[in-house]
């Protein structure tokens, strides 16, 4: 029985051994329960920060010799990023207009395959700052049965973007070689004739504009390979 003290209260019963020590150290383990989901989210927050989309320098197998060479730094260029849009720095003095063509615009063409950054941005605005070189007419014109095959490889593409970018390569082509491309475009525009129907508005209307432009541009002869390749076109009223 409890036996009450002099002033007449029951004395307070006294805790059990160890019990004191085992809730001090439950609570000093509590803090560190809460902070492991937030550590794990850090984890999470910082791989996500430090991926990579694309690693051009890496070792894996690259799918044209563009790529490859590029990898190894063999491109006489450089991406150079900006906040609103990328542009191009030649790292060879007088470049594009100094630069040997062969084998440097054969490189290139054969990089219209790629479908992955940075490629597909170096590759498209490397040839067009090519084209528009002063003297690129002669340089090309002697290097255009080496660029057929690589064109009709990047028209053959299925992925939109690289299709359509080829499709704006072989427009700034005709303009400038005019009628010497006219002996190609029987190699060139088969792929092409494949999206005449395509179901998305833009490529469709791309198509057109370019055969149009290959039809102004390539001169007479042009028409003619141009509606056997694709029956469709309707040519431009007075161009020959």
């Amino acid at each position: 029985m409890l036996s009450r003290s002099e002033t007449g209260r029951i004395p307070p019963r006294a805790k059990p051994a160890g019990a004191s020590t085992a809730a001090s150290k439950a609570g000093a383990k509590a803090p560190a329960a809460s902070k492991a989901p937030a550590a794990r989210s850090a984890t999470k927050l910082g791989a996500l920060h430090d991926a990579k989309v694309v690693d051009p320098l890496g070792n894996e197998r690259h799918k044209t010799p563009f790529a490859s060479i590029y990898a190894k730094g063999g491109i006489p260029c450089r991406l150079q990023h900006g906040s609103v849009r990328h542009k191009l720095v030649w790292t060879t003095p007088g470049a594009p207009a100094s630069l040997d063509y062969d084998p440097v615009f054969v490189t290139f063409c054969q990089g219209l395959r790629e479908t992955q950054h940075p490629f597909v941005f170096v590759v498209h605005e490397g040839l067009r700052e090519m084209m528009d070189a002063p003297g690129a007419r002669d340089k090309v014109v002697q290097l255009l049965p080496q660029i057929v095959a690589p064109l009709r490889g990047g028209l053959s593409q299925k992925d939109k973007t690289a299709f359509l970018a080829s499709l704006q390569i072989l427009s700034g082509l005709a303009r400038l070689v005019g009628p010497h491309l006219v002996a190609h475009l029987g190699t060139i525009l088969p792929p092409v004739a494949t999206r005449v129907l395509a179901h998305d508005q833009e490529t469709r209307e791309r198509v057109q504009e370019v055969l149009a432009e290959c039809q102004v541009s390539c001169g007479e002869g042009a028409l003619k390979i141009i509606r056997s390749r694709v029956p469709t076109f309707a040519p431009l009223l007075g161009a020959k």
